[in-house]
């Protein structure tokens, strides 16, 4: 038989969850009903937890802070703890209360050990590094994470694309490489690895991973090639893998951006050409300057 402090709670769970999607979906501003939920059930943690993500939408993040610290103190789930404080060190990185995260982050690593738990720390010590500017960190920090889980693509998918934000371009190329490997149709790795061969002059292996993103139905990976033969003047090439990408289920921006800068490479070159010709009649003598 379920006890009543267990169906306060879950009773907290459901009207909670209830109100946060109002927020979520509809924009209705919900934060005086959690207040009042939060009061009648002031052992869950749910109503806290729901207020702190409302104000994290708001970026009112000294708030939040607030918030998740009083959800710890009544949560009496381990997995939702550790999430909690994981949130809470987070808020206070967004508060530039970089010194607080840091020594939380530091507590934490010595009370959980599972590999997940683990990673998802080392995960947040690398984004507060990346907010101090200190990039060496950061990297050892993605690294660590993904020592805990090396199989876990999207870490692996973040710690990539994180490290091409950075300008480690070798570092990106690497972790996307395993990624393509663990996940060969994954068409967002293969086009992010053929971005990272772009960025360090690798061209035909760019153009390699783009077709193969491509064949994955990437508009994005399309859009890639068709703005390589523009820059080549390859116009008409470049229409054909445009138009390819406006087919797709999902089109990406720079599809549209792509054919966008046709007309624009195409007018450009055309006042290019007006200009030096134009300069040229001016130097070259008329055929009266000529005869005489």
């Amino acid at each position: 038989m379920i006890s009543d402090a267990s169906s306060d709670k879950e009773k907290a769970r459901l009207q909670s969850g209830k109100l946060l999607a109002y927020w979520l979906w509809y924009k209705r501003d919900v934060r005086a009903d959690l207040s009042k939920l939060a009061e009648r059930y002031p052992n869950s943690h749910q109503p806290l937890t729901a207020l702190a993500l409302i104000y994290a939408d708001l970026q009112k993040h000294e708030k939040v802070e607030s918030l998740y610290r009083q959800a710890i103190e009544v949560c009496d789930d381990p997995k939702e703890t550790f999430w909690l404080e994981l949130r809470l060190c987070v808020a206070m990185r967004l508060q530039n209360r970089f010194e607080a995260a840091e020594e939380a982050l530091t507590e934490m690593l010595t009370r959980y050990k599972s590999d997940k738990q683990l990673s998802d720390i080392y995960q947040e010590c690398s984004e507060l590094l990346l907010a101090q500017d200190d990039i060496s960190g950061a990297q050892d920090s993605f690294e660590k994470a993904l020592d805990y889980e090396p199989n876990k693509n999207y870490l692996r998918f973040q710690t990539a694309y994180r490290y091409s934000e950075m300008g480690k371009e070798e570092n990106a190329l690497y972790h996307y490489k395993i990624l393509c490997r663990l996940d060969p149709d994954d068409g967002m790795a293969w086009n992010n690895l053929g971005v990272a061969y772009d960025k360090l002059e690798m061209r035909t292996k760019a153009i390699e991973c783009y077709k193969k993103a491509a064949k994955l139905n990437n508009s994005l990976a399309m859009a890639n090639v068709a703005n390589r033969l523009i820059t080549e003047g390859l116009i008409e090439e470049a229409r054909e893998w445009i138009d390819k990408g406006l087919k797709c289920k999902e089109v990406h921006g720079n599809v549209g951006r792509a054919l966008s800068s046709i007309d624009e490479k195409v007018k450009q070159e055309k006042e290019k050409e007006k200009e030096i010709l134009e300069s040229l009649r001016k130097k070259v003598p008329s055929e009266e300057e000529i005869r005489f």
